[in-house]
Order: C-alpha cells, then sequence, then structure tokens
C-alpha cells in the first residue's frame, strides 16, 4: 500500500477521473510478457488505477511502520483490474523507483510500464548495445523523448527477453514459428503503442484535473484573507503591499522549493533521528545507572555497623575524652555495585529507570548474597597475610562497650578479632598506604578479592606497635584509637605541631622514616665524619627524652593550639647545607640541637 500523501487525499475530494473509453483501448496480446490476465479483485474501482500525483508536487513520505522501501530485487506492486481494462493492471502506483527504491516523483513510462529516476535511466541508456541488437522493430520503446540522447529509452530487460526469444527459435530451426511470434509480437507491441498514448492522455486529464482543484484551493484560501484580516482591525481590500500578501496567501513558489528540498532535508531528518534515539538510549542507561546506586546506597544503609563502641553507663561522668558518633563505629566492608555479576546484564538492557527498579525489587535478595560473599573472600584473603605472632586484641577498652552488629565481639572469628586490632595495617597501592579494616575497604577503593591488591604492611605496623607500647595501649583495637578523636602530638618535631588522629599519626612516623631513608643513602656517599645527623622519628627507640617523649596526648582541659599563628620566616640550616642538603624552618634551632647535636647553636655559624 503506498503511503498516504496530501495528494491522495485530495484525490478522495475530487472524485474518480474519466478514464479512457473500454472501447478505446487496443486489446493486448494474451502471450505478451507484459500483459497478464487477474482473475482477483474483480471490483476494483476503474478510478483507483493511477493515482500519481503530479511529479512537482509529490513529497517523499516514510514508509508505513515495518515496511522498507522498494529494493531493485522486490517486483513492484501492480493494481488488479478486471476486463478490457486489463491493461491498466500493470500501472505501478508507488512514487519510488522500481529498480533502486529511491524517489522518482514522475509519471511511469506509460510504453514500457515502469517507473525510473534519472540516474537508472541514464544507466539503461548505458546499458544497451544497439549494434548488437538483431532486430530493433521487435524491442518496445519509450514514446518520450529524452533531450540528451539520439534515440528512445529501452529496457535492457525487453531486449535480453527478445534475443533469448529470438535465439531459441532460431536454434529450434522452424522457420514457421520464428515468423508467426514475429507477427504476433509486433502485433503486441502495436496495442501496446496504442495503450500508451492512451495512457498519456488520460495522466494529462489527471494532471489537468487536478491544477483546477489546486486553483480552486488558491482561490478559497484567498477567499478566505477578508475574513482574517477583518478580524484583527483592517477593513476593505488591501490597496498597499498586496503582492506581498497574495505570495503569502498562495505560497506556490514554495510549496514547489519544499518538493525539492524535502528529499534532501530527509537525510538530516534520518541522522537526527539516529542522533535522538542514540541520547534518548543515553539518558535511560544513565537512569538505570542511578537507580542500581541507589539500590546499593539502599543496601548499604540497611546493614549495622560492624563494630561500635558505645560508652558506659558508669564511665560516662568520667570519661576523659567524650564520644563522638563518627568516630565510635566502624562500617562494614562493601563491595561497589559495579562488582556484582548482574550489574552489566541490568545495566545494558535498554529499559527505562522505573522498569528497572521495579525488577530490582526481586533482586534484594541476590544483592544481600553477593555482599556477604563478598565480605568473606576478602577477610579470608586478608587473615591469611597476618603473621603468626599478632594475638588478640583487647576489647575491654576503657569507658567503652564494643559490639559487633548489635553482638558480643566475641562471636566474632579469632582471624577477624586480630584484623580489628590497631597495629594491624594494610597497604593497597605507592600512593593508599595506612589502610585499616574495615574502614578502607569501601567501595571507592575498588577492593575486589581475589586480586591481591592489599597487602599487610609490616614496616606500617611495627610503627604502630611502637606508638601503642608508648602509649601503653599494647593490645588496642583500631576502635579505640579512633574513638580518642584528634588527640595525638608528635613529640619530636621542633616547636609544635598539630593534634592528630592516630591514623594520621601513623602516616606522619611513616612519611619521617621515608625521608630518613632517602637521605641515609645520600649520607652514605659522604667522606666527612665530622657530620651528624640523627634521625629524631625513630620509634624503635625505648630510651626516651622527658621532654620529647614519641607522643602527646592533649588532655580534656589543655586549650587547642592556635590555628593561626604570626608569619615567622624560614631559616636554613647552615650545617645541613654544607654536605649538599637543603634544611629550613621556622624552629631552626630545635633542628640543629636535636638532628646535629650541637647544644648552643649559633646564628650565623649553624643556621641564618
Amino acid at each position: 500500500m503506498p503511503p498516504t500523501t496530501r495528494a491522495s487525499k485530495r484525490r478522495a475530494i475530487e472524485g474518480p477521473l474519466a478514464t479512457p473509453e473500454p472501447s478505446h483501448i487496443a486489446t493486448a496480446y494474451e502471450g505478451d510478457a507484459y500483459v497478464e490476465s487477474s482473475t482477483e479483485c474483480p471490483d476494483a474501482p476503474e478510478s483507483e488505477v493511477e493515482p500519481d500525483p503530479k511529479p512537482t508536487r509529490k513529497r517523499a513520505r516514510s514508509t508505513q511502520k515495518g515496511k522498507a522501501v522498494l529494493t531493485s530485487k522486490k517486483t513492484p506492486k501492480r493494481p488488479k483490474v478486471k476486463g478490457k481494462l486489463g491493461v491498466f493492471k500493470n500501472v505501478p502506483v508507488e512514487v519510488f523507483d522500481q529498480q533502486c527504491g529511491k524517489y522518482a516523483p514522475r509519471h511511469m513510462d506509460s510504453m514500457l510500464l515502469v517507473r525510473l529516476c534519472t540516474s537508472c535511466r541514464e544507466e539503461q541508456f548505458k546499458l544497451i548495445p544497439l549494434h548488437k541488437i538483431t532486430d530493433y522493430n521487435l524491442i518496445p520503446e519509450s514514446i518520450e523523448s529524452d533531450p540528451h540522447h539520439y534515440h528512445h529509452l529501452i529496457l535492457s530487460s525487453d531486449v535480453e527477453a527478445v534475443e533469448s526469444k529470438l535465439k531459441e527459435l532460431t536454434t529450434a530451426g522452424d522457420k514457421g514459428d520464428l515468423s508467426r511470434w514475429r507477427e504476433e509480437h509486433v502485433k503486441a507491441l502495436k496495442n501496446r503503442y496504442t495503450n500508451a498514448k492512451l495512457f498519456t492522455a488520460w495522466f494529462a486529464a489527471k494532471d489537468r484535473a487536478r491544477e483546477r482543484e489546486i486553483n480552486r484551493l488558491k482561490d478559497a484560501h484567498e477567499a478566505e484573507g477578508p475574513a482574517y484580516t477583518s478580524w484583527v482591525g483592517a477593513e476593505g481590500s488591501p490597496t498597499i503591499r498586496r503582492k506581498q500578501q497574495k505570495t503569502m496567501v498562495i505560497p506556490s513558489d514554495e510549496v514547489k522549493a519544499w518538493d525539492k528540498l524535502f528529499p534532501r532535508l530527509l537525510v538530516h531528518l534520518e541522522s537526527n533521528k539516529r542522533y535522538r534515539l542514540s541520547r534518548e538510549r543515553a539518558d535511560r542507561r544513565r537512569d538505570r545507572m542511578g537507580r542500581l546506586h541507589d539500590l546499593w546506597y539502599a543496601t548499604k544503609k540497611q546493614w549495622p555497623p560492624f563494630l561500635q563502641a558505645t560508652p558506659r553507663v558508669e564511665d560516662t561522668k568520667t570519661a576523659v575524652f567524650p564520644a563522638m558518633d563518627d568516630n565510635n563505629k566502624l562500617n562494614q566492608s562493601f563491595p561497589e555495585i559495579e562488582e556484582w555479576p548482574e550489574f552489566l546484564l541490568l545495566l545494558e538492557e535498554d529499559i527505562t529507570g522505573d522498569e528497572l527498579k521495579i525488577k530490582l525489587l526481586g533482586k534484594q535478595d541476590s544483592f544481600n548474597a553477593f555482599v556477604r560473599k563478598w565480605r568473606d573472600q576478602l577477610e579470608e584473603e586478608l587473615i591469611q597475610q597476618l603473621p603468626d605472632h599478632i594475638e588478640l586484641p583487647n576489647f575491654n577498652a576503657e569507658g567503652l562497650s564494643l559490639t559487633s552488629n548489635a553482638q558480643p565481639v566475641n562471636s566474632l572469628s579469632a582471624g577477624v578479632q586480630r584484623l580489628l586490632r590497631a597495629d594491624v595495617i594494610f597497604k593497597k597501592s605507592e600512593y593508599d598506604s595506612c589502610c585499616f579494616y574495615p574502614e578502607d575497604f569501601q567501595e571507592h577503593y575498588n577492593m575486589t578479592p581475589g586480586r591481591g591488591i592489599a597487602k599487610y604492611d609490616f614496616d606500617l605496623s611495627a610503627i604502630a606497635t611502637d606508638l601503642l607500647r608508648v602509649l601503653g595501649r599494647s593490645e588496642a583495637t583500631y576502635l579505640e584509637m579512633k574513638s580518642l578523636g584528634h588527640v595525638f602530638q608528635c613529640g619530636k618535631c621542633p616547636g609544635q605541631c598539630g593534634f592528630m588522629s592516630w591514623k594520621n599519626l601513623v602516616r606522619h612516623y611513616a612519611a619521617k622514616k621515608s625521608q630518613w631513608e632517602k637521605l641515609s643513602k645520600k649520607l652514605a656517599s659522604l667522606s666527612s665524619e665530622d657530620f651528624t645527623y640523627i634521625f629524631t622519628h625513630d620509634t624503635s627507640i625505648t630510651m626516651e627524652k622527658s621532654n620529647k617523649p614519641l607522643v602527646r596526648v592533649k588532655q580534656s582541659e589543655a586549650p587547642a593550639p592556635p590555628m593561626y599563628t604570626s608569619y615567622t620566616p624560614d631559616k636554613v640550616c647552615l650545617v645541613c647545607k654544607t654536605v649538599g642538603i637543603d634544611s629550613s624552618g621556622a624552629y631552626m634551632t630545635d633542628h640543629v640541637r636535636d638532628v646535629h647535636s650541637i647544644e648552643e647553636p649559633e646564628l650565623g655559624r649553624h643556621f641564618k
């Protein structure tokens, strides 16, 4: 069925046009390849034989949903009529080329009974070798002249059919059959030629009727102009700019321009459609990603804290350090949503976010099971890396009661309890060190069990063990040290540094040790025996100066150091400079005394 157009709607209004009288139509030869009898659809109206509009008025329309444009391999559609009007049954009803399927706004060739675009017509002219045609009078040719060629158009398929028939009859050697076939074929061509002239006259009458209808619509449209102008306040016939108004009321040139522009515009419309569909798919995918993260966040929020510290009732008034909500709990380790095996399947399924939300209601149990399995595998991997000498921590913290998932801590396995020590530290990468379980094994770190990303850090764990020994909390848990808050201060740095949390304190001493190791390699290459450089942040030293402890702990009544201090210009250590080491700072006197063992530093001699 051809696509519905404005022209087809107007044809429904204007009624059937006059068709050639049956008595004026030549009888087609029954054996002709182009005229075939048909018994189907006997009641087909004669007026619906050729619904083609005028070529310049026709627009290309999208085909119906689910149907493709005709290609060269498909047989063109044919209307089915009866009686002596059987010649009209071969009239193509499409406005597309019957070979390439492109838009071809022109009448069909009344003699060849095909509709070809300009490029296909040129191709037919090139395909026909005129010097190889045995008898030119046996080939049907178009009655329409072509200004670019000296002869009329003929089809290569007709040439092949006639040449094949001639070769067949010539090979058979029966001259009588050959002569009879020639006579019958020539008679059929004459009948087709007679019918072609009737077709041409019928098309012309149809075009004239359509032109009259268009003029009638234009006149009616123009007649409605005064009614619209009077509605906006104008009266009488316009005398100024009448020509401009008429061109806007009767936009015939614009309609013609649009008919020429639309096939070119169709390319951009299809491109925009593809872009719009791609953008809508991306929007739906983004919406599905949001729904999956909503599932992840809601599930994580439902899980209770892995370890929680609550102040004891009898010690609430006497507790030295008040409890802080954020510091008194450790959230459970949780995987990223992207690690869920069903994540990609749900993300790439092209459905809306609301549809995915309904689908995820049945996936909640599956996701919870995945989280539990992921956590068990992670704990097993970390426990296997712990040294054998690590003992269970002391969960009887002063003034605190520790619980795990609202259950006693003793319900945890021995391996998991050892992971909760304050001196059990892991390192994931060179730039992500000092990681405690389970706080630092959350979604943002992309910790997947079995990949071997996290490694037990012996150096950091040794530093933490030395600091715990100095503080008298050798068996403390990480939650106990975290609950104290920012109360730790380095006692080895010159001047007064700020207070730190337990994790930052361990990182501070680890950074100082790393700097010392780099400096030691440089000092090993020096031959100066008089140069002294002491590593002041060595946590393995058991003997400490009373005024220079490894760690100072802030008391509850002690004031916090000021956030902003007066500007003090940095000073340069001349002792370090003699061996090519750059050391500068505000408290250079303490540096010279502690690092170089010079009890009485002198300005200008030891520093400047």
